[in-house]
């Protein structure tokens, strides 16, 4: 159930077909990367790995 209603909540929130930002990134995807891997906390690290294409990387 708990699965089916993320499901739900990431397809109302766009991002399991996302569409990316019209302003490029001031960071390489292999910056962005290392820069989830080391130095974000756990929680958001949790939350990102949750969704198919990262929620913070994606929700407005």
């Amino acid at each position: 159930m708990t699965t089916w209603l993320r499901l739900i909540g990431a397809s109302i929130m766009g991002i399991l077909d996302p569409v990316p930002s019209s302003v490029a990134s001031p960071m390489t995807e292999a910056e962005g990367a290392w820069v989830r891997a080391n130095a974000w906390p756990k929680g958001l690290r949790e939350i990102e790995d949750a969704s198919p294409y990262g929620f913070h990387r994606w929700c407005s």
